[in-house]
């Protein structure tokens, strides 16, 4: 009897540790990161064209000046980047948010000087069809997003002239490939050893990548159904394969030993 007791008392733990792990992991997985960046405070000069720059270490951003006339540009007036508008067909300046590998855009508010420079806007998603949205009061909100290649903002009123100037934008960013819901609960296998010390063993064809809890690459591969992998250099602890296999995104964790 006694046996049986530590027996079952031993399982029990074990799962607890299990599930332990796994919330962990998840809530690793989840984090998100919120930035501000405040134009006035980027060493600009008055009247100075402004074409990149860095929000952090994992968001950068382009400009373009597109069918204006003028390119957007840094004005000590309204301390503010103003980017101007096509008023013949709304093609007008925009930025791209650029986030680096294994980071999303969930979400970003723009902050403009004022009501008075609110424009329409239009946003695309990693290229996806332009969507149109307006200013509440003088600030814009782009949220509900997972922009894992670039988000695009750009002034596109038409029939006007108005300017966008933005003071501020607030972006916030997750770990991509790691924001996975249950990373199991596909039926397409990526890896065929989900424990391993020494080498991944593939079960498709397609360009991997192996991304920490951190959400950085460690280490990327093209592979075929059969490749093993050498993965004996990472360190000890959780990891998510990624890989597109027929067309589907498929994650899958795994735990180097």
């Amino acid at each position: 009897m006694l046996i049986l007791l530590s027996n079952i008392n031993f399982l029990i733990m074990k799962k607890l540790y299990s599930l332990v792990a796994i919330a962990m992991f998840s809530a690793t997985a989840i984090a998100q990161t919120t930035v501000a960046f405040d134009f006035s405070a980027q060493g600009y000069t008055n009247a100075q064209a402004v074409s990149a720059g860095t929000i952090d270490s994992n968001v950068s951003f382009t400009t373009a000046q597109n069918g204006s006339g003028t390119a957007p540009t840094y004005y000590n007036s309204g301390s503010a980047l103003r980017f101007y508008a096509n008023s013949a067909d709304g093609n007008g300046n925009s930025i791209t948010l650029v986030p680096t590998s294994g980071k999303e855009i969930t979400d970003l508010v723009i902050n403009s000087v004022s009501a008075t420079y609110t424009p329409s806007l239009t946003y695309s998603v990693d290229g996806g069809a332009p969507v149109t949205i307006a200013a509440t009061g003088s600030s814009y909100t782009i949220s509900g997003i997972n922009a894992s290649s670039s988000l695009e903002v750009k002034n596109a009123v038409s029939g006007a002239t108005t300017q966008l100037r933005i003071q501020t934008l607030s972006v916030t960013y997750t770990n991509s490939t790691l924001a996975v819901g249950d990373v199991n609960s596909t039926k397409v296998s990526l890896v065929k050893n989900t424990s391993v010390k020494n080498s991944l063993y593939f079960a498709a064809k397609a360009n991997v990548q192996i991304v920490n809890t951190n959400g950085q690459v460690v280490k990327s591969a093209q592979v075929d159904n059969g490749t093993l992998l050498d993965v004996s250099g990472l360190a000890k602890g959780f990891y998510i394969v990624t890989g597109v296999v027929d067309g589907r995104k498929i994650s899958q964790k795994i735990i180097k030993n």
